[in-house]
């Protein structure tokens, strides 16, 4: 600025024609000249900040109020809604994989277990196993083999009463 406007700056000033911002910055301009009048601060108001601001709305209630955010409020409840499903598909899906590796442990722990269980039947069920846990009752293994018995069905017929109905 010229020296001109500098003073015809400084007089707004005094007079309180500017705004308290503008005020403080052309001033340290001006205090470089002598003169007098320019040398004058207005008084600082305490600034409200953007955030000052949005606190004072909030806890007010003007906040909930404007039209803007009442526009806004289904999309807000939307957004809310689906990170409630998120939240919830999460800890179902990590419940899921807990179970499942608790089912994983028990069919590992079950299928060991069947495998001990199938060799001890196989062990007691040799035939060398079964003859010494016979002799002890007191049986022996025969050692004639088995044969064959051929019945008539007429002689079943006759023993049991019943009569014949494939001939």
């Amino acid at each position: 600025m010229k020296n001109t406007e500098k003073e015809a700056f400084a007089e707004d000033v005094v007079i309180g024609n500017i705004k308290d911002e503008q005020a403080g910055e052309e001033i340290n301009d001006v205090e470089g000249d002598n003169d007098e009048e320019a040398k004058v601060e207005p008084e600082k108001k305490p600034k409200e900040g953007k955030l000052n601001i949005l606190i004072d709305n909030l806890f007010g209630g003007r906040f909930f109020t404007n039209v803007k955010v009442m526009r806004q409020i289904p999309f807000v409840l939307f957004i809310t809604l689906l990170a409630l499903i998120y939240i919830a598909n999460n800890n179902h899906s990590d419940k899921t994989v807990r179970e499942i590796e608790s089912i994983k442990k028990e069919l590992k722990e079950l299928r060991s277990e069947h495998i001990s269980v199938k060799s001890e039947l196989n062990k007691r069920s040799s035939q060398s196993e079964i003859a010494s846990q016979l002799e002890e009752t007191g049986l022996k293994e025969s050692v004639v083999p088995p044969q064959k018995i051929f019945v008539d069905l007429k002689e079943v017929n006759s023993i049991t009463g019943e009569k014949n109905k494939n001939k």
